[in-house]
């Protein structure tokens, strides 16, 4: 047999097992999507003991949500750890969570620092995100709320929700950055649209007492009413509270806006 058969023939094997692992991971994300998970744990469990980081962090979350299998936090940190260690950042990302919470693993927060740092230096905004609280509060970092916002503000600009909403609390109370009302309610607003309670709940009070955006009860009551919805206790009494004081009429407006909202995610 030529040479350039040869090469052809492995050409054509190489393509048809790429083919054939592709298919496998439709079958298996389409499984777990309309929660056949038994099906998904046995496409991914062989990938997963073959080396496949993206199986391994997969078949780590159903042993962590105890899908398919039951629930064993030792094993999903085991497959994360397995894909981490070959520079999957998601399952990076969730080896550090569970080291700060000390779930399936003993609590270690330096050695959480240093795979939030290896995810936030590949550029991964969850973990910058995480990395910005672990420095906010001083967990295995050295306390400080300019580092801690200087990530915040990183990741916030990648369209992390979590991180906009914190870093409007730092520009409302002038934590790492100069206070600025006006940042503050650009910052919430942006993780609101996006369906952050909490940012939607800080929206509202904005409006309500007009600082950094115009006095407008419409829209602190829809941005109230919003987080209110999702259950968020203090804008469920604000939202009370409004109710018994605004125009019935305006009321009923903004519930049909209410209605109709939509979170729109931002593209990162």
């Amino acid at each position: 047999m030529s040479r350039l058969v040869l090469i052809l023939a492995a050409v054509v094997v190489a393509a048809t097992a790429a083919a054939t692992a592709s298919a496998q991971v439709s079958v298996a994300w389409d499984a777990y999507q309309r929660g056949d998970f038994a099906q998904a744990y046995a496409v991914w469990r062989p990938q997963a003991e073959q080396g496949d980081a993206v199986a391994q962090y997969n078949l780590g979350i159903l042993y962590d949500q105890g899908k398919g299998v039951a629930r064993d936090a030792n094993e999903a940190v085991r497959w994360w750890r397995a894909a981490a260690e070959q520079d999957y950042v998601p399952a990076i990302h969730n080896l550090a969570n569970s080291l700060i919470a000390g779930d399936g693993i003993a609590q270690d927060y330096a050695e959480a620092i240093r795979w939030l740092q290896r995810g936030a230096d590949a550029g991964f905004d969850r973990s910058i995100y995480t990395l910005g609280k672990m420095y906010s509060f001083g967990l295995g970092v050295p306390q400080s709320e300019a580092r801690a916002t200087g990530l915040f503000e990183q990741a916030a600009s990648m369209g992390n929700p979590r991180a906009q909403y914190n870093l409007g609390r730092a520009y409302r109370d002038g934590d790492g950055v100069e206070r600025d009302l006006v940042r503050a309610s650009y910052w919430y607003r942006r993780a609101a649209r996006q369906g952050d309670r909490q940012a939607q709940a800080a929206l509202g009070q904005r409006y309500l007492a007009g600082e950094g955006v115009r006095q407008n009860d419409e829209k602190a009551l829809y941005w109230t009413s919003l987080a209110a919805a999702q259950g968020l206790t203090r804008a469920i009494e604000t939202r009370a509270d409004m109710l018994r004081k605004i125009d019935p009429v305006l009321a009923e407006r903004v519930d049909r806006f209410v209605a109709e909202f939509r979170p729109s995610p931002e593209t990162r």
